[in-house]
């Protein structure tokens, strides 16, 4: 909540940038990072039932703002740390 209050005082610091979340858990700054005309937006998790919520919220994020699908600027692949 904090970083996303702190992005949207500072919306130049995402505008027209390509945002990377790592962890991003619910994708909530990326979202608003979206939100705010972020070039695009790569949000990573580990986690496979973190990716499936966090695929829903953009999912949800989308339909609200009437993008669609093959439009998205955002993408959700799943990175594990500490794998060869």
């Amino acid at each position: 909540e904090i970083m996303a209050k702190f992005l949207i005082a500072n919306p130049t610091l995402v505008r027209r940038k390509r945002v990377l979340e790592l962890g991003a858990g619910t994708g909530f700054c990326g979202l608003v990072a979206d939100s705010l005309d972020a070039a695009s937006v790569l949000l990573t998790d580990g986690d496979v039932h973190a990716l499936t919520n966090l695929r829903y919220n953009v999912d949800q994020h989308q339909k609200k703002n009437g993008i669609a699908s093959q439009e998205s600027t955002i993408s959700c692949p799943q990175l594990i740390w500490g794998k060869d």
